[in-house]
């Protein structure tokens, strides 16, 4: 159940465009929607005719991803966003806790892929969302102290390959228990921010960087326990 579900999760979110609710291009939103319930589709059956899932737990789990895929696309705001992956987390925890884990070894070996495929895609283009909006979010709190404006930060480009390469090499170190190798990792990123955070003398360069990164390895490490159970 807790496989399906994560592989679910991610297939649905990594299918949603970006602002797909405003998207003038009305025929890229619908093709996404169609991905998107081929791929829900396509779960229930994996679940009915190889994992062999219950009814009950099929049912849940489409339900969630189902919901999980139109909020994304429907209501997008950052704070529903952050509620969103607040929820399924907490799906998700739920699901392991009440697995009787009683599946053969061919089954098992098939959900433990299918919950490394789905933390995965997690990883990449979703989780660089929502940590995109809770800095969002971060700014404009910090920002109302001094200004009704918040301004429009320029776009870098960079962190959308560096921080889906920087989670899921976290998850795969974490995984395979190399912690030391994790704590460098941490500590090179630290290493190599530091000279442009110290020449901000308005400090808020240093806070994106702490709420970003935090954000960011928190989603891997959840992922890593998530693989490692």
């Amino acid at each position: 159940m807790t496989a399906l579900l994560t592989l679910l999760l991610g297939a649905t979110a990594v299918l949603v465009p970006p602002g797909a609710s405003s998207d003038p291009r009305r025929g890229a939103g619908t093709r996404s929607a169609l991905a998107q319930s081929a791929a829900l589709v396509l779960g229930v059956l994996l679940g009915i005719t190889i994992l062999h899932l219950p009814w009950w737990q099929i049912a849940v789990v489409a339900l969630t991803a189902g919901l999980w895929a139109a909020l994304a696309r429907f209501a997008p705001g950052p704070r529903v966003t952050l509620g969103r992956w607040i929820a399924a987390i907490a799906v998700v925890a739920l699901c392991v806790a009440i697995q009787d884990g009683r599946a053969g070894a061919g089954v098992q070996r098939l959900a433990d892929l299918c919950r490394a495929a789905g933390c995965f895609l997690l990883l990449t283009t979703p989780a660089n969302r929502v940590v995109t909006d809770l800095l969002g979010i971060a700014r404009g709190k910090a920002r109302t102290q001094s200004t009704d404006v918040l301004e429009p930060e320029p776009a870098l480009r960079g962190g959308r390959w560096i921080g889906p390469l920087e989670r899921v090499l976290m998850l795969l170190l974490a995984s395979t228990g190399a912690h030391q190798a994790v704590a460098a990792l941490i500590a090179a990123k630290g290493a190599i921010r530091f000279p442009e955070i110290s020449k901000d003398s308005t400090e808020t360069k240093a806070e994106e960087f702490l709420v970003g990164s935090l954000a960011s390895w928190t989603l891997a490490a959840l992922a890593a326990v998530l693989l490692t159970r």
